[in-house]
């Protein structure tokens, strides 16, 4: 009985792995976003205009990416300016794409940041994932993206081009793409 229980245990934590993979939602950080959010959230909430918060500090006017990066709601995307990506991606550029998903995982993307990421449409479940293969199409990697506004996310493998911003969201590091700034191709 109790080496069924281990099997199963192990069985659950391989297929959670896996899955934190598949989607590059960051779940096995679940805490540090979680308390991060928490202090965002009362912090905006606390704000009140000429007083000051700890990410209020560093925020100068002309700089509308670092203004972006901390909006009561993550997913309010007025006054950013997508014009001049930081980061950008190909969708035949899987080591940059690794990078990145791991930089965004680990939080050490600032929020703000404009990326630009032409990919393909992951498997979704409960969140949306834009992801870039390798070079033989034996495994893809990606990254977590919502769109704001009207939109029909595409089916799984669709090429498509996004340019968002890097932000906080409930729980873990997403790009937060406007539906305008987002382009579909027909599957190939």
């Amino acid at each position: 009985m109790k080496k069924s229980a281990k099997l199963v245990s192990l069985l659950l934590a391989v297929m959670m792995v896996m899955v934190a993979f598949a989607a590059c939602t960051g779940s096995t950080q679940s805490d540090e976003p979680k308390t991060s959010e928490t202090a965002n959230t009362e912090a905006a909430n606390t704000q009140t205009e000429g007083t000051e918060t700890t990410e209020g500090t560093e925020n100068t006017e002309g700089t509308e990416n670092t203004e972006a990066a901390a909006p009561a709601d993550y997913r309010d995307v007025t006054g950013v300016d997508f014009s001049n990506p930081t980061i950008v991606i190909n969708a035949d550029d899987y080591d940059s794409m690794s990078d990145f998903a791991k930089k965004m995982q680990n939080f050490e993307i600032e929020e703000g940041t404009i990326v630009e990421i032409n990919g393909f449409e992951g498997a979704s479940t409960m969140t949306h994932s834009i992801v870039v293969p390798n070079a033989d199409n034996s495994e893809s990697i990606g990254t977590t993206y919502e769109v704001v506004g009207d939109y029909e996310y595409p089916a799984e493998d669709t090429p498509i081009h996004i340019t968002g911003v890097v932000r906080m969201g409930e729980y873990y590091r997403l790009i937060v793409v406007p539906a305008d700034m987002i382009e579909v191709s027909a599957a190939e």
